[in-house]
């Protein structure tokens, strides 16, 4: 018994030490819906999140800004509110001092639109506040600080026909102090939704569902071209190295890959279903960013498979979607695919690659048994796809992935692969911080994981669990209780 004891203990250590590399968090704050508009790495080496609660069209919205460690910890959260305007999204962008936001806004009534820069603190108290009044709905923009000009270009889509829903392309370029300096307007384009600036000169890149735009440095169109890959929908454009550039999308049913140079046919063109089991269902890319990379040779990719054929994008379903995370080299050769979820239905936002070596993938999570609750879902992996480091843990013990996590009531736990039979009978351990035992149970493996009903005697905070088969400890794992 004491040399049981004994092990444990160790075990315990281990766990509170680990080097934690990787994470998953469900957020929700008791609104109908939880949007994550926008990820970006801090100053700190944290992740800096904006996100919408609640839906404009139903009840008052605000955005949440949070800071967030790379263990998935919650350092800091600041709700920005405006008290006659109902917050679509905030986009962030860092610049060499400060962070500075892009609130897309609309009025009570929905007849009014507003775009109002915010420049933050480091608490994220707005500093400075200019805001600007427009005619049309911003459908979606994106923002970028221009470096060579000193200024933000924030690209948008903007509706000028609701009937037939057309739209316009706008550039539109703010100071440091939120002053707009420029605006410049084109005829309709295929919903614009990113600006990428040319790495060997000074023009830009306007990526739309079906084409793009060649934009010269006075935000002039010099080109207009169609994708060269029958992969247009739901489109995203970055410059892969050298002339070359990559496109992500996805034609009726798949995501797609293509390798292309400006106004030539495409290099290479690969559908990555071959990859994914599940083919009778439809892949998504995620829906603002589902690429980027740091260093060109890992590219990492996101985005939603085992969605319905009679599915589209969406943030509810009652389908069990899965997100799909993945790294590819610069020739389009799949270095490793993960997936997450299934538990419920989620559909993939945006795609950070981190200096770390590991990408971030934001998201929301829908489960059609807890309706009119979309939350918001986080997954942090390394370089290897991994949620979770090892290094710091004996040999014999697995880190184990608990979801939702931080959770309520009921967390379900995967179960390594050694033990992947189901019906076979696992015993559950829960232990506070300080080592007492809180909770023990046993259950049954359904479907590569174990369900554990936590109850509400439990307090909020932080817990350690152990999953034993026949006394023999399988792994261990850390779960945050809401």
């Amino acid at each position: 018994m004491k040399n049981t004891l004994l092990i444990f203990l160790t075990c315990l250590t281990h766990i509170s030490w680990t080097q934690t590399t990787g994470f998953q968090i469900s957020i929700n704050d008791n609104k109908s819906f939880n949007y994550p508009a926008s990820c970006i790495e801090g100053y700190n080496n944290d992740l800096i999140v904006s996100r919408r609660v609640g839906n404009f069209l139903t009840e008052e919205t605000s955005t949440i800004i949070s800071s967030i460690d790379m263990q998935g910890n919650i350092i800091q959260n600041k709700r920005i509110e405006f008290d006659t305007l109902s917050i679509l999204q905030i986009q962030l962008v860092k610049s060499k001092k400060n962070i500075y936001g892009f609130a897309m806004s609309v009025s009570k009534n929905l007849k009014n639109f507003y775009l109002d820069v915010l420049k933050f603190d480091s608490n994220f108290n707005i500093i400075s506040q200019s805001g600007h009044l427009y005619s049309d709905l911003f459908s979606d923009c994106s923002v970028i600080e221009d470096t060579l000009q000193n200024n933000f270009l924030v690209t948008s889509a903007e509706i000028i026909d609701n009937v037939k829903i057309s739209f316009k392309t706008t550039f539109r370029r703010f100071d440091y102090n939120g002053n707009q300096v420029n605006v410049s307007e084109y005829p309709p384009f295929d919903f614009s939704n990113n600006v990428i600036l040319v790495h060997n000169s000074l023009n830009k890149i306007v990526c739309g569902h079906s084409g793009y735009l060649i934009v010269s440095p006075d935000d002039q169109i010099l080109e207009n071209y169609i994708l060269p890959s029958n992969i247009g929908s739901q489109g995203n454009i970055k410059w892969l190295k050298d002339s070359t550039y990559l496109h992500i999308g996805r034609d009726e049913y798949k995501i797609g890959l293509c390798m292309f140079e400006i106004g030539k046919p495409a290099k290479k063109t690969i559908l990555l279903d071959k990859l994914f089991p599940d083919n009778d269902y439809v892949e998504f890319p995620a829906f603002l960013v589902p690429i980027d990379f740091i260093k060109p040779n890992k590219i990492f990719f996101s985005g939603i498979s085992n969605v319905g054929t009679n599915q589209t994008a969406n943030f509810e379903s009652t389908d069990k979607s899965k997100i799909i995370i993945g790294q590819i080299d610069d020739n389009l050769k799949t270095i490793w695919t993960r997936y997450f979820g299934g538990d419920a239905y989620y559909a993939t936002i945006g795609t950070l690659a981190t200096s770390d070596g590991g990408c971030v993938v934001t998201a929301t999570r829908y489960d059609s048994n807890k309706p009119n609750q979309t939350s918001m879902y986080i997954i942090k992996v390394n370089d290897k796809g991994e949620v979770t480091a090892t290094t710091d843990i004996p040999d014999e013990y697995t880190q184990l992935i608990a979801y939702p996590n931080p959770g309520n009531d009921v967390i379900h736990v995967k179960v390594p692969f050694q033990v992947i039979e189901n019906n076979q009978v696992l015993d559950f351990d829960l232990f506070d911080l300080q080592g007492k035992k809180v909770l023990t149970t046993s259950q049954t493996i359904d479907n590569q994981k174990v369900e554990i009903n936590i109850g509400n005697q439990i307090p909020s905070g932080s817990y350690l669990f152990v999953l034993k088969k026949n006394r023999q400890v399988l792994g261990t794992g850390k779960w945050i209780k809401l």
